[in-house]
């Protein structure tokens, strides 16, 4: 045990040393970048340093954990330094709380143990856990080394994204907050209809308001498809669970109080306007999309929905301005996830067929090695509301999108992002415990993790190296 206990710590620490690395570049050459484009270490840390400095970023941010964390930090350290600690900081403890839910997931007695394939109570350890949380935080998309151009990409990340963009703070910052919510939840959702665990939801209530203090993008998905679980729930119980739901929706009314002065403030200030605003449209595409024509005409009729302010209803509108093959795509980045989903409902369906029994994400009672033991039916309830979320941040990214200024931030595709990686997460978690019987569901779900995973560390070697996420 003590091995695994060092080697996870020299492992924890490499991760966050480059990690480190990389943020305090970015941060170095923030300044840098805003003057003379897209250069090397590129990102979105510039406003957030001007945030947390007390200057004008030209952004309005309704969010203020994160930038308060750098902003204390810079009384003790330059503010660049400080930013590439606060983010390395959550990024290492992102990784830490997943390798601790993961080690309470594989430590639950039951699912078939090594007889599927997967790991059992004596065999989880440390490592093992550690491991499946450090590769969760280092898979992408998928990718050709030659280029996706033939694919009808524009390039290997725009338009096609991935569970881990390193290249913005926040993102990454709300992810660590965001595990005990998310998993909380899942632990809520076995109980609540029948005895309301207060502790629990009082806890879930505080890590979901701090996400959304943190950076919105999760929370939005969260509560809708924590909204549609328990609205599903009530219909489907008759509403005999009226008064758990009443109480486990009590949990989000400081969340829901805070999302309504986010999004009432968000959208007022426009920093551009005019030929202006249309010019920083253009420098934006330029490099992923030719435009033809009068670049002041041509630009406010391709995309009138730039002008304006606010949020609208579309099909694609943003999306499909920096993607030419977006089914494709989806499947780039989530065709592990997408197959964690697939293949056990075909074993399942294929076994029904036959008369036989299919997989089985259900967890036998029992205790882990820490007494904290998940119930019987936490694993069927982490797939299905993993895929429950993943599909409410694709349908967010979809169908919604932010005029004006914010248009082609594709703001939306952070929920979506969220979703990658939530259900990645679901996904290896119940791989690792064995819920898929068969050997050929098991080797196709390996061989996709393990591209996700190449792919993911060859993406983040390229960053680590300078490269610039837009053209990668």
């Amino acid at each position: 045990m003590k091995i695994e206990y060092f080697v996870s710590a020299v492992l924890l620490l490499a991760y966050v040393g480059a990690c480190y690395f990389l943020f305090y570049r970015q941060a170095m050459n923030a300044y840098a970048n805003s003057m003379v484009g897209n250069g090397p270490y590129y990102s979105d840390v510039l406003a957030y340093i001007q945030q947390a400095m007390g200057y004008r970023s030209g952004y309005t941010f309704t969010y203020p954990v994160y930038f308060n964390m750098i902003a204390f930090c810079s009384l003790f350290l330059p503010v660049e330094v400080s930013t590439a600690l606060v983010t390395t900081l959550l990024c290492g403890g992102s990784v830490v709380l997943v390798a601790y839910y993961g080690r309470r997931f594989l430590g639950s007695a039951g699912v078939r143990g090594s007889a599927a394939g997967g790991a059992d109570r004596a065999s989880a350890g440390v490592l093992l856990p550690f491991l499946m949380a450090l590769s969760l935080h280092l898979i992408s998309m998928l990718y050709l080394p030659t280029g996706q151009w033939h694919l009808n990409l524009n390039t290997r990340y725009i338009g096609v994204f991935t569970p881990n963009p390193y290249h913005n703070a926040t993102y990454l910052a709300v992810r660590c907050i965001s595990i005990p919510a998310f998993f909380l939840f899942v632990e809520l959702l076995e109980s609540y209809e029948r005895e309301f665990s207060l502790k629990k939801g009082i806890w879930f209530g505080f890590w979901l308001l701090m996400t959304a203090l943190t950076k919105p993008s999760f929370t939005i998905i969260m509560v809708a498809a924590c909204g549609l679980w328990m609205a599903w729930r009530l219909i489907r119980e008759k509403f005999r669970n009226f008064a758990g739901t009443l109480r486990l929706g009590c949990c989000f009314i400081p969340t829901f109080v805070v999302l309504l002065t986010q999004f009432m403030g968000t959208f007022g200030e426009q920093t551009e306007s005019g030929s202006d605003a249309v010019s920083s449209l253009y420098r934006s595409l330029t490099g992923i999309m030719p435009l033809t024509g009068e670049l002041g005409v041509t630009v406010a009729e391709r995309y009138p929905e730039y002008l304006g302010t606010g949020m609208n209803f579309g099909f694609l509108d943003a999306w499909k301005i920096v993607c030419g093959n977006i089914p494709v795509a989806i499947l780039l980045a989530g065709a592990f996830p997408l197959a964690a989903v697939v293949v056990p409902a075909f074993e399942n369906w294929a076994a029904k067929q036959r008369g036989e029994a299919g997989s089985r994400v259900d967890l036998e009672p029992g205790s882990d090695v820490q007494g904290h033991a998940f119930g019987a039916a936490f694993g069927r309830n982490l797939l299905n509301f993993s895929t429950l979320f993943y599909l409410c941040g694709l349908a967010s990214f979809v169908f919604l999108y932010e005029r004006g200024e914010r248009f082609i931030h594709l703001n939306f595709s952070w929920g979506y992002m969220h979703g990658l990686f939530t259900l990645s997460m679901a996904g290896l978690f119940l791989l690792v415990k064995g819920t898929v019987r068969h050997k050929l569901g098991r080797a196709i779900l390996w061989i996709l993790y393990a591209a996700h995973l190449i792919c993911g560390i060859g993406y983040f070697v390229y960053l680590l190296m300078g490269g610039n996420y837009q053209s990668f």
